[in-house]
């Protein structure tokens, strides 16, 4: 016990020793009080970016995950994914969310198409003319429409002038190639000024790409066993035709067929640029030819629904008017 005692009463006077250095520091900081105080703080944000989470590909990045489809452009975004019905028809997830739950807008404006119902179809949106692409999540994204819960996906393009070029013909081109599908894909705009305040603009683009390369067998182990299980029941009762078909899903390997896919689209317009605002307006017409991946068929009697093709045609008219107040 008097080990005990003894230790309590080094301890006592330890925090009496400390307790004197740390009063006599405070009022040492106190005496020596500095002239200026020099206080930091973030700039001023809006409310938007507080709420908000948005993510930006534009520049050089954009230009690297470019890509045929929005879906697949986006996809090697942090929190993005991309639906997998091939390489054509491949729309953004954000965050889980998917179809109605996440808005695609081409300039602000919903890009008209049947994506958000069906993921076999593809979006009505031409990430080859893209100068930005904004990814907005959080409760910001409710802006856009009460079912926009996952987020918004905003791809702003050029094809409406908002500026007169400087040069007497303004030109852009882009090509890009693929191996795994031996994409190639081409765009090009052009701008061209019709005196002091009158910008002309035309663009297109062209993209076709072959079945998908997949580097093994279309089937799994297991179904291909099913598939010869098959064929060997469709030979037996007498259908060769059938019996041949399954042979050929069971060996099918390399390519993902029906996966090939040709789009192209075309635009032109004009804008009014003064300097107290401006009026453009480009009618643009887009048209894909793709395949969607078979669901094959193992029954031995019942063939499956066959190569399914789906050609997606879309005019449309966009006008954009803006105009200079004088105020913020």
């Amino acid at each position: 016990m008097r080990w005990v005692l003894l230790g309590s009463i080094s301890l006592v006077a330890s925090a009496t020793a400390a307790q004197t250095v740390s009063e006599a520091a405070r009022d040492a900081v106190h005496t020596n009080v500095p002239e200026d105080i020099i206080v930091t703080a973030p700039y001023a944000r809006s409310r938007d970016e507080i709420l908000s989470s948005v993510g930006v590909l534009t520049g050089t990045e954009l230009t690297r995950d470019l890509r045929a489809s929005i879906g697949e452009t986006l996809a090697r975004q942090p929190g993005v994914s991309a639906t997998s019905f091939g390489p054509n028809a491949s729309r953004p997830i954000l965050r889980g969310f998917q179809g109605e739950r996440v808005r695609i807008l081409s300039d602000g404006i919903g890009s008209f198409d049947v994506s958000n119902t069906s993921v076999d179809h593809a979006v009505v949106v031409n990430p080859l003319f893209a100068n930005r692409i904004e990814i907005l999540r959080g409760p910001a994204s409710l802006l856009f429409g009460s079912s926009a819960i996952g987020g918004v996906v905003n791809v702003i393009d050029a094809r409406i002038p908002r500026a007169v070029p400087a040069e007497p013909i303004h030109a852009d081109i882009i090509a890009t190639y693929g191996s795994a599908a031996n994409e190639r894909s081409i765009a090009t705009s052009v701008d061209l000024p019709v005196g002091p305040a009158f910008v002309l603009h035309l663009d297109g683009s062209y993209n076709k790409s072959d079945d998908l390369e997949i580097g093994g067998f279309a089937l799994s182990e297991t179904e291909r066993q099913t598939a010869r299980a098959s064929a060997a029941t469709a030979l037996a009762l007498g259908d060769t035709d059938r019996a041949t078909e399954l042979t050929r899903i069971a060996n099918l390997r390399d390519r993902l067929p029906n996966s090939a896919a040709r789009t192209y689209a075309v635009g032109g317009g004009g804008s009014v640029i003064t300097e107290t605002g401006n009026f453009g307006l480009v009618v643009s017409h887009y048209d894909s030819l793709y395949g969607v991946p078979e669901r094959f068929s193992l029954d031995p009697v019942e063939p499956g629904e066959g190569a399914i093709r789906l050609d997606v045609q879309q005019t449309r008219v966009d006008a954009r008017a803006e105009f200079a107040l004088g105020g913020s």
